[in-house]
């Protein structure tokens, strides 16, 4: 068994949160990994990417291939070119280990305050300062959001409708 002193240090990483938690660019243009993502790669992140800077268009989208079929390097091109033109990226996943892996990653129980009970269905209350933080990214990418319980991402749905004031999945973000 862990010593409990580990424990509660990986459970202090773990939900360690902070609202400018968010990743920062300073490369030029010819650094982006954009230039290295494949046809399929491209498709998906060029639409992606127009619903960030186009406010009439579709919010939500399922990325679903294998493992080693590029979703990751996919999902860090998505985020170095938002912050690239100056939006901003919010990137959560439901474990730990998941959030490590992509710039900025936390957990999605940190960045909505979400109960670590899964039997939980409390509406978290969120501050003032996170409640402003979260309506003012333009990409929320959720790596592994099929890990997640069902309540979880009914409550960040909510969350999202309620700050936006619009009654769309998540708000229209």
């Amino acid at each position: 068994m862990m010593p409990k002193s580990l424990r509660s240090l990986l459970v202090t990483i773990i939900c360690h949160y902070r609202e400018d938690n968010l990743v920062n660019c300073t490369i030029d243009s010819n650094n982006l990994l954009w230039n290295d993502l494949n046809s399929d790669q491209i498709l998906a992140a060029d639409t992606i990417l127009k619903s960030v800077v186009d406010l009439n268009s579709q919010k939500c989208f399922y990325i679903d291939e294998p493992g080693g079929s590029g979703k990751t390097f996919l999902y860090r091109a998505l985020i170095q070119k938002v912050n690239f033109i100056g939006k901003k990226s919010l990137i959560v996943a439901w474990t730990g280990i998941a959030a490590t892996l992509l710039p900025g990653g936390i957990t999605c129980h940190s960045a909505f305050s979400l109960p670590l009970d899964p039997t939980s269905v409390k509406f978290p209350r969120l501050t003032q300062t996170k409640k402003e933080f979260l309506k003012s990214i333009d990409l929320l990418i959720w790596d592994e959001a099929s890990m997640a319980l069902g309540t979880a991402l009914e409550i960040v749905d909510l969350i999202f409708q309620d700050l936006m004031g619009i009654k769309t999945p998540f708000g229209g973000k």
